[in-house]
């Protein structure tokens, strides 16, 4: 199949550090961070990050093993507190903010670990497919068909006596 082709896209400078797309000019980026950095000890782990995500982008960070990729998210989140820098969140500064409070603001993390519920993620799967199999029904319904697969079809032997 096809892809139509995107238009190219004009980078430009704003009042930052940062470049955004120009379709995103006039907004302040969601997503900014200003001369980012964090020291363990006498190790610089993060030194001089520059990042902004306009707001009609999807962005991703890539590098090597090592890079920092991880302590940059740990950052993001305030997992760590940075040792200099400044990160803004739809424009408010997040310094002194704590995991939960900057999760509240809109932004958290998910992990890659894909082996927490081993016996039950294929189960959990096969139900997903089978309730999906049948599109003609409205979403209210497929809904409450997941509902009640999950909590007393896969979990019923594993949930408390009085929740199942």
């Amino acid at each position: 199949m096809n892809r139509p082709e995107r238009p190219k896209t004009k980078l430009v400078e704003v009042p930052s550090t940062n470049i955004i797309p120009e379709r995103d000019i006039g907004m302040p980026p969601i997503l900014e961070t200003r001369h980012l950095g964090i020291d363990f000890g006498g190790l610089t782990a993060v030194s001089d990050f520059n990042f902004a995500v306009g707001r009609t982008e999807i962005a991703g960070l890539i590098g090597p093993n090592g890079a920092g990729k991880t302590t940059i998210f740990n950052l993001l989140t305030k997992v760590y507190q940075p040792t200099r820098g400044t990160i803004l969140l739809d424009g408010m500064d997040t310094a002194g903010k704590t995991t939960i409070q900057v999760n509240q603001m809109g932004i958290a993390r998910t992990f890659q670990n894909i082996r927490l519920f081993t016996d039950t993620a294929m189960n959990l799967s096969n139900a997903c497919e089978s309730i999906l199999e049948t599109p003609s029904e409205p979403i209210s319904s497929l809904s409450a068909k997941m509902h009640t697969a999950v909590r007393f079809g896969l979990f019923a032997s594993k949930m408390p006596a009085s929740s199942a």
